[in-house]
């Protein structure tokens, strides 16, 4: 028998619609959830993406020094960018973007585009990522020599993805930041003996070159030293004998010779420094017994611009056996006439002259290194290769082509932009 009870007419409507809200809620809960979810993994993903394409970035940008070995111990640029990116360095600011004036460096497509600061397709397009450089900063463990391993290279690097074209960022585009370190070290040492007409030559110092004798802090000297002096000269840091202070730098001008007469001695004593010589005229050792010599832990670089003429017995860098590894005494020729040691000759030296002949007469075994256009032997003297020379003490590029070694990376760490 059916019985109808009137108190309960129109509940079960309401109780279906309040099922179907709950229902609806949750279904709508869950699939905003999956939606968060969703969008958080794409985000995660995204981030992951972008870490990964700046370290294919910072692997491009570590073959790239390992190919040019010459630019790791120089910056990106050492100015500051503008907004393009450009930068604004010039002759007297080698870097990545200058490089007329880096030894044993030549300007190539590769390093132009490796200087840019613009993002880089990874592949073919920008689909699959893009990277930049932010900055390669080199800073050597001696500061006086800022250009000379060993020392540490930091390189900073970007990586993006999402993102259809090359210019400014797509709303989400995700972009990441690494920073990595490198130890930058040097060969070491360089082997004595002859280098000839080797189509590796590094370039010539650019520091030597006359037009960049420092503006102050130089002695000028413009008496011919040599026969037109009484007595011998030593140079010392606090020694100068035009001016007083402390020089390191003499400029011997226009048409002033090195010329030692009989008897003459040079003595340059600085033990710990270098002391640097800009010679625009000849540099000429003459008559036994004049010396030229350069007292242990003293380094001398000559910049020479006119003959150099080592003869009759005299004495460069002292006895062979006298103050150390050749590299205590460097001579960089930049004239193209001939460099002559005759007449027996000591030689214990460094000497560049990448456009000149070398000849050698009537000489005793010679000392250390000769880089040079030609080299005619004119007597039986022969090169002792019993003393390297330390390439921390040559110029950035004169050891075996200019081959640095960097090192696994040191440390990494991720940036916030």
């Amino acid at each position: 028998m059916l019985v109808a009870h009137s108190g309960d007419r129109g509940f079960a409507l309401p109780l279906s619609i309040g099922l179907g809200m709950v229902m609806l809620l949750a279904t709508l809960t869950i699939v905003l959830k999956s939606s968060q979810d969703r969008g958080s993994a794409s985000t995660q993903q995204a981030t992951g993406k972008s870490q990964s394409i700046a370290e294919v970035g910072v692997t491009r940008y570590q073959s790239f020094l390992a190919n040019n070995p010459g630019l790791t111990v120089y910056s990106d640029c050492q100015g500051a960018r503008n907004s393009s990116g450009v930068c604004p360095d010039t002759v007297t600011t080698p870097s990545w973007s200058n490089t007329g004036s880096i030894p044993g460096v030549t300007g190539s497509t590769e390093i132009a585009s490796a200087a840019q600061t613009n993002w880089q397709n990874v592949a073919s397009d920008s689909s699959q990522g893009q990277f930049r450089l932010l900055s390669y900063v080199f800073r050597a463990d001696d500061a006086s020599k800022p250009t000379a391993a060993p020392g540490t290279g930091t390189l900073i690097v970007e990586g993006r993805v999402n993102q259809s074209t090359a210019g400014t960022e797509d709303i989400g585009t995700s972009t990441a930041r690494l920073e990595v370190s490198t130890r930058v070290q040097s060969q070491g040492t360089l082997p004595p003996g002859l280098r000839v007409n080797e189509p590796s030559f590094p370039s010539l110092p650019p520091e030597g070159q006359l037009v960049n004798v420092p503006p102050t802090g130089v002695c000028t000297i413009t008496t011919q030293l040599g026969s037109r002096i009484a007595s011998s000269i030593t140079f010392t840091p606090n020694n100068c004998p035009s001016a007083s202070g402390t020089y390191y730098t003499y400029h011997f001008k226009n048409d002033v010779d090195l010329y030692l007469g009989s008897g003459v001695h040079v003595t340059v004593d600085a033990p710990g420094q270098t002391i640097k010589w800009y010679v625009e005229g000849d540099l000429k050792l003459h008559h036994d017994p004049s010396t030229l010599k350069v007292t242990p832990g003293t380094n001398l670089v000559i910049y020479a611009h006119g003959t150099v003429l080592l003869k009759e017995s005299a004495s460069i860098g002292g006895p062979l056996n006298n103050s150390g590894s050749p590299d205590s005494l460097q001579i960089y020729k930049y004239s193209t006439d001939e460099l002559k040691i005759t007449g027996g000759s000591n030689f214990n030296a460094f000497i560049f002259a990448p456009t000149s002949q070398v000849t050698v007469s009537e000489a005793d075994p010679i000392r250390g290194v000769i880089w040079a256009k030609a080299y005619e032997n004119r007597s039986a003297s022969f090169v002792d290769k019993s003393a390297d020379v330390n390439c921390s003490n040559l110029p950035s590029g004169f050891c075996t082509g200019g081959k640095n070694q960097m090192t696994s990376i040191s440390s990494w760490q991720r940036k916030s932009r």
